[in-house]
């Protein structure tokens, strides 16, 4: 769960996450949804580990010196 001014350029809401206005009320509407739906957590689960992938640390060392190596 996120706000959708913090990482929202990575979190497609329902999808790998959830996305909230700065609102208590909404936050504690989210919590209850992940609490009261087990498929949903699953899904965000399974989907949020594709996500984090494409950030692990050897992929973007990896993207990064491709792009210096072009720009040289």
């Amino acid at each position: 769960i996120t706000t959708k001014l913090g990482f929202s350029e990575y979190i497609n809401d329902m999808e790998n996450g959830l996305l909230i206005n700065y609102d208590k009320g909404e936050l504690l509407n989210k919590i209850s949804l992940l609490m009261e739906d087990y498929q949903l957590r699953r899904n965000i689960k399974k989907n949020a580990r594709k996500t984090a992938v494409k950030f692990d640390k050897q992929i973007m060392i990896n993207k990064y010196y491709s792009l210096y190596k072009e720009i040289i």
